[in-house]
């Protein structure tokens, strides 16, 4: 089972992701400091798969437990639960989202890090996060949800369901107007 450390002290957050995580048999130490967190890492830090960080914290700031972190326990990916990809976070995550998505994101990390696949030690930047939620049958495009004509929610879950296929020229049409069309939505 994955060990995942939260640091947020916010109760009315921490206590659904606990139960949702169980759910999914991910096994959540929390903590409500920073300085609280930065001690359980440094007793269990070779335990940990995973940290969820909140940036605004009682004690310190997320950004300097981040720091800290990265600086000490490279090996350990985090997610933030505000914007913060700069800083070295692997997935950010707003807490308005819902905790399905954020057990998905927990879930894409660790086993990225499984494989052995890390953003960090690839050196490279995840540029668009596509997530497909099996319970709503919706896609959700950088954490926004992404409403496609069936046809090309088709086309889409096709890609998802059948990777590393080869396709056809009429299928990438088909896919150069679902690029044109989020382009249009994130306009709006």
């Amino acid at each position: 089972m994955s060990k995942i450390l939260l640091i947020d002290d916010e109760k009315i957050y921490a206590d659904p992701l606990i139960v949702s995580a169980k759910e999914n048999h991910l096994d959540i130490h929390w903590e409500m400091t920073g300085l609280g967190g930065l001690d359980y890492l440094a007793n269990h830090h070779k335990d940990i798969n995973l940290l969820i960080l909140d940036m605004v914290l009682p004690d310190t700031t997320g950004t300097e437990i981040q720091k800290e972190v990265i600086r000490k326990y490279p090996h350990i990916p985090i997610i933030i639960v505000t914007v913060g990809l700069e800083l070295g976070a692997e997935e950010y995550y707003d807490k308005n989202k819902g905790i399905n998505i954020l057990i998905i994101k927990i879930k894409k990390i660790l086993e990225r890090h499984k494989s052995g696949n890390s953003l960090k030690k690839n050196k490279t930047e995840n540029l668009l996060a596509l997530i497909y939620n099996k319970e709503t049958e919706q896609f959700f495009l950088n954490d926004k949800l992404l409403t496609l004509p069936g046809k090309q929610h088709n086309i889409l879950l096709s890609l998802y369901k059948n990777p590393n296929k080869v396709l056809s020229d009429p299928t990438w049409h088909q896919l150069l107007k679902l690029k044109a069309i989020s382009q249009k939505s994130e306009k709006c």
